[in-house]
């Protein structure tokens, strides 16, 4: 009874390896197309403005629906795979049990084996059947965990940004605070940012301006070290950025993009993102950046909830929440895509007083295509396809008649426009 115990493992073994394949194949696929099922709800939620501002609802909802139909039909291939597979391998244990009854069945009539004998082979037997239907289960519930592990996997195993071992090396008394010498950056063989070349200055305004997809916000990340370029350098006080670490980096530059992500959490959690900061100081930066009255309307205060992304608020309110976050968070550098965008006329000239203020103390990068904080400017730097076409004060660039004079007149035209009656 023992070897048929043992001539009984292989098969087993087997199939099981054949069931844990097919499980495996069929949990890649569900994996994937619940993935695609996810985004396009998200995507659909998200684009409900867009979609009945259109009068095209209806595609929406028809890529949504095509796109569960294709995840139930995922879920019916996983079954159809792994029923099989489970069905062989209970199969496949009931026939090594039944055979090993019989076996003994034939031992105990014959008069060389027990009864005792028998019915301890069969309840050992029985206990490893229960063993591997739960090795089974098991495999099942590892499989999840083995493809949750694979895309953590695939997050981790990222590259890090190198960093650069130059001992010694100080920033220099009077360096600009960033520096850019011919910074080229690619995607699908297209220049982003080319031969780029600036200076910033220390206790300075510069504005970046042009039109959308010119490449500020690329050469913004260059600038915090959020990407590194295919070539060419970026000096931080005359030394290489690539020699600064993550902890180094963000007391470097305090960056603020555009789009920012808000916590689900409250507007004081928002703001000081985990650090102690005293409810002063964060009415302070509300109020610098046109959120003054914020904080009084809401019915808990600092301690009020924004929601997932900040939903509860405007895309304004959004915006400015972000702006007065990184006036929280003062650095040398000060980087700030867009900060204008979304903002009323009185809010966009409160706005400007307080990034010219801060010019006062630190170096601070806007990057805009409107206007109307350029006057004030140290310098303006004009990109157009990644490169940098003009570059000089506000006067300057106006005499000079090119791109960024034109910018300014449309500007005006823009300003000056009204509906006839």
């Amino acid at each position: 009874l023992g070897a048929v115990l043992l001539l009984a493992m292989p098969p087993l073994l087997f199939v099981y390896r054949w069931a844990l394949a097919c499980g495996s194949r069929a949990e890649t696929a569900l994996a994937a197309s619940s993935a695609e099922a996810n985004g396009r709800v998200l995507e659909y939620i998200a684009a409900q403005p867009v979609l009945r501002a259109t009068g095209r609802s209806e595609l929406g909802s028809a890529m949504l629906e095509q796109s569960l139909m294709e995840q139930r039909q995922a879920e019916r291939r996983s079954q159809h795979l792994l029923f099989p597979a489970a069905l062989g391998f209970t199969v496949a244990a009931q026939l090594a049990y039944a055979l090993l009854l019989a076996i003994g069945l034939r031992q105990v009539l014959a008069g060389t084996l027990d009864v005792p004998a028998l019915l301890a082979t069969l309840i050992v037997a029985t206990v490893l059947a229960e063993a591997m239907a739960a090795v089974v289960h098991t495999g099942a519930a590892l499989r999840l965990v083995a493809h949750t592990l694979r895309q953590f996997d695939g997050v981790l195993a990222e590259r890090e940004l190198p960093v650069l071992a130059l001992p010694g090396r100080v920033p220099e008394q009077g360096a600009p605070a960033v520096e850019a010498r011919d910074v080229r950056v690619r995607r699908d063989g297209r220049p982003i940012v080319d031969a780029v070349s600036l200076e910033i200055a220390q206790r300075s305004l510069t504005v970046l301006a042009g039109a959308s997809g010119s490449g500020k916000t690329t050469l913004l990340q260059l600038l915090c070290r959020q990407l590194d370029p295919d070539s060419g350098v970026l000096l931080a006080g005359g030394v290489d950025m690539r020699t600064n670490d993550d902890a180094a980096l963000a007391k470097l530059a305090t960056p603020m993009f555009q789009h920012t992500w808000l916590l689900p959490a409250s507007l004081r959690d928002n703001l000081s993102l985990g650090r102690q900061i005293v409810a002063q100081d964060l009415l302070a930066a509300l109020s610098a950046a046109g959120l003054a009255s914020l904080a009084q309307s809401l019915p808990q205060g600092l301690d009020t909830v924004v929601g997932e992304g900040g939903w509860t608020l405007s895309g304004g309110e959004r915006q400015r929440l972000a702006f007065a976050r990184a006036l929280l968070k003062p650095a040398p550098l000060m980087l700030f895509d867009e900060p204008l965008s979304a903002l009323d006329a009185i809010s966009e000239r409160r706005a400007i007083a307080t990034l010219a203020d801060l010019a006062r103390t630190h170096a601070v990068v806007v990057a805009t295509h409107r206007l109307a904080i350029a006057a004030q400017a140290d310098q303006i730097l004009v990109m157009q396809s990644g490169r940098i076409v003009e570059r000089g004060t506000h006067v300057q660039l106006l005499r000079l008649g090119g791109v960024y004079s034109g910018m300014q007149r449309q500007a005006g035209q823009a300003r000056g426009w009204h509906l006839g009656v």
